[in-house]
């Protein structure tokens, strides 16, 4: 418990200095119209599951994430879907990960300088987030799907953009296993069974953090260079605990519509 509020601590200390660092360096332009991104990323997560006996397990992941945006002076929307897998070598059983994610964000801006300089929106995202462990022949499963507070604060200079994204879980549902046992069966079964019997959530027991900056450059009039780093912690509590924290890094493209 002391472990996982230092990683959240954490995590918000890095917000809090980054949005200084933001501020000190908003610039002229912003960006406005529809776009498709296309990122493939790395990164690294350390793994707590009680159902499995795995106690901050190191877990390399790899991952492929779509999204499509659309900005405007005064509303932005968006949505995400992508995936990640990892292992983790330290059990004589290889430890398996699999992560899906579906996220809405509907979200408007509150403050805007003359001239489009920087914009920061404000509002909430709706998303789908299992998340699927194996050891051998055993599995467990960690899902949310949530109503979360959603920030973006983004600013451009020449042909650059940076964008800072922030989203914390309200409310939702969750679903872990049942009776402290792994679960033993087909993957259809498996899928089912993580979206079985959902239990209400709220601060009480889903506590989590999603923090990103992602970085454009203009390669074209409509096409972008994105490179990206992101930080996520999560502690699922519903008779057993999943605890998940771990860093990202990813590039990939964006092509602007209008």
């Amino acid at each position: 418990m002391g472990k996982g509020n230092t990683y959240l601590k954490r995590g918000l200390l890095v917000l809090f200095f980054v949005c200084s660092l933001v501020y000190c360096t908003m610039a002229q332009v912003s960006e406005t119209g529809n776009s498709h991104s296309l990122t493939i990323g790395a990164g690294s997560q350390t793994l707590s599951d009680d159902i499995l006996s795995v106690s901050a397990e190191k877990v390399l992941t790899a991952g492929l994430q779509y999204s499509f945006t659309s900005n405007s002076a005064r509303r932005k929307k968006s949505i995400m879907t992508g995936f990640a897998i990892g292992t983790g070598n330290s059990f004589k059983d290889q430890l398996r990960s699999s992560e899906f994610l579906i996220q809405y964000v509907n979200a408007f801006s509150i403050f805007r300088k003359n001239g489009g300089k920087w914009k920061n929106y404000t509002g909430y995202s709706i998303s789908v987030n299992p998340q699927y462990l194996q050891i051998d022949d055993q599995y467990s499963w960690a899902t949310s799907v949530s109503l979360s507070l959603y920030n973006s604060l983004s600013f451009s200079w020449k042909k650059s953009k940076m964008y800072l994204d922030l989203s914390v879980p309200l409310t939702g549902f969750g679903s872990r296993p049942d009776s402290n046992l792994a679960y033993k069966g087909t993957a259809t079964g498996l899928v089912y069974n993580s979206f079985s019997d959902l239990a209400f959530t709220s601060w009480h027991n889903l506590k989590a953090v999603n923090i990103s900056l992602l970085y454009k450059a203009a390669v074209s009039r409509h096409l972008y260079f994105t490179v990206g780093v992101s930080y996520t912690y999560k502690k699922l509590s519903l008779d057993s605990d999943f605890t998940t924290n771990g860093f990202g890094i990813g590039a990939g493209i964006s092509y602007r519509l209008r």
